[in-house]
């Protein structure tokens, strides 16, 4: 039996469904550099260089030279849905997966680590901010936190 009281989602209420598109998507490409904007005018972030640093990589003009950078065929689509169980050593590592999923067209399930970093607490502030406005990408990210579920963790990969 998994105890879906001791998963706290930081994102998204429930778990996401399969849903994708093309990769480098306009409206998830607009709201990973929505995100950026947010997370760079943030005051929150300036004790954080590893926050300003992942918002400063998600830039509008860097995810566009991602993509002339990567020979994708405009036909392609995501594969559906994808798990990350992100390390517990680096609070942003969870921001850059899910970019990575989000531009390749997938749906995703990040796992976070389990301490407390404020700098998860940042991103995904910004993240539940922005996502008010984009209802597509909303159905694409969940982001969840809990410890030794390891029966949940099977059922889901």
């Amino acid at each position: 039996m998994i105890h879906k009281n001791k998963i706290e989602f930081l994102v998204g209420k429930k778990i996401t469904k399969s849903f994708f598109t093309s990769p480098f998507n306009k409206t998830v490409c607009n709201f990973i550099a929505d995100l950026s904007d947010d997370l760079i005018t943030s005051r929150e972030t300036s004790n954080f260089p590893d926050v300003r640093t992942f918002a400063f990589w998600c830039r509008r003009q860097n995810i566009f030279k991602l993509m002339k950078n990567i020979n994708y065929d405009e036909t392609r689509l995501g594969l559906g849905l994808i798990f990350h169980i992100t390390p517990s050593n680096i609070p942003t590592n969870f921001a850059y997966s899910l970019i990575f999923g989000l531009i390749n067209g997938n749906s995703n399930i990040v796992k976070v680590p389990s301490k407390d970093f404020k700098q998860v607490k940042i991103i995904c502030k910004s993240i539940n901010k922005i996502l008010k406005k984009y209802i597509l990408v909303r159905k694409m990210i969940t982001i969840i936190k809990y410890k030794n579920l390891d029966e949940f963790t099977k059922k889901i990969s």
